[in-house]
């Protein structure tokens, strides 16, 4: 299978230069993409011929793919790289996709594009490393992996801090309600002194309460965006207390004490946890990574990985390993209420 890794080399520059020949811009005037004139790209010639490249290559996807949930958790995380930071600057001369005018770039179109690109370079890598067909499905897969824990490791620390910011805010919210002011105003004050995320939420249910938002409607949409912990307790609460007038003093002195004990449990838990959880990453990779270093220096396993029950095998052990880490993390899961 070696001798095929420069055959498909060959037709991925070919298929490149036959695309970016079809969509070079005209008459130095800008980039033509799907019959619609956008606006100059930063410097000329090669670079505006790779961002049209990418933007055809984004537009090409299927609505549906693109649309997944998994694919907009990829192309999310891909955003965030300093890789992709890098691209948007050296050919778009902006500092994120964010600062790109809709009228230069389809934005949307030329993220999706790097998502493919990276995709396929990591299953060009794979190829090339494996020197079989499976290295690039195995490169590919690396790449989504990659932002996939990306993702689940941000999502992660997101929580955290979030977690770590609600006892604050609670005391914040129990001083400023306990002086008298509104329950509008009262979330304003802990927007003013929270951090992020909580700053923009708790702003945005002063915003809509002042809009005329029912207060039950605006705590309920805040519920969705912002899980914490203790805050449907406190939501409950403030409902009531605007039906009724019932003091909230305690009751929020007294979330913001669980909310403190909450993080100091899962600390510990994550304390006493710890080296499970290390057993686990190495039992799961350790199949891995030593298939990967045979197909690096084994020739016999490379010509045995290369025939179909070679290849079967192998993904079925892939597969089997994948379950199994599936089964641990299920097992190892403790939700602190």
């Amino acid at each position: 299978m070696a001798d095929y890794v420069p055959m498909m080399i060959a037709a991925a520059v070919a298929g490149g230069v036959f695309t970016i020949t079809g969509c070079l811009p005209r008459n130095g005037e800008g980039i033509w993409i799907g019959g619609t004139l956008q606006g100059g790209v930063r410097g000329g010639g090669a670079q505006e011929a790779i961002v049209v490249l990418l933007c055809r290559a984004g537009a090409s996807v299927p609505v549906a793919v693109r649309d997944a949930a998994a694919v907009r958790t990829c192309r999310g995380e891909l955003r965030q790289t300093q890789l992709f930071a890098r691209v948007i600057k050296v050919l778009l001369g902006a500092s994120s996709s964010e600062a790109i005018p809709a009228a230069r770039v389809p934005v949307r179109d030329f993220e999706m594009g790097v998502l493919v690109a990276a995709v396929l370079a990591g299953g060009l890598a794979g190829s090339i490393g494996l020197g079989t067909v499976l290295g690039v499905v195995v490169g590919a897969a690396a790449v989504v992996a990659y932002l996939r824990l990306r993702a689940t490791r941000r999502a992660h620390e997101e929580r955290r801090r979030v977690a770590a910011a609600m006892p604050e805010a609670f005391a914040a919210l129990s001083i400023a309600l306990g002086s008298g002011h509104t329950l509008a105003q009262g979330m304003r004050f802990v927007g003013s002194h929270a951090e992020e995320p909580v700053r923009g939420e708790f702003l945005r249910v002063a915003c809509a309460i002042e809009c005329g938002i029912p207060a039950s409607e605006a705590l309920d949409d805040l519920l969705i965006r912002l899980p914490a912990p203790g805050l449907g307790l406190v939501s409950l609460a403030l409902k009531i207390s605007q039906r009724t007038g019932a003091p909230l003093r305690e009751l929020l002195a007294e979330a913001a004490d669980m909310a403190n004990e909450r993080i100091a449990l899962t600390r510990q838990l994550e304390v006493k946890t710890s080296q499970a959880r290390m057993s686990a990453r190495l039992v799961a990779w350790m199949p891995v990574a030593m298939a990967c270093a045979l197909a690096v220096v084994s020739a016999d396993f490379r010509r045995g990985i290369a025939m179909p029950v070679g290849a079967g095998s192998a993904a079925l052990a892939f597969a089997l390993d994948f379950c199994a880490w599936m089964i641990i993390r299920r097992i190892m899961r403790i939700d602190v209420g």
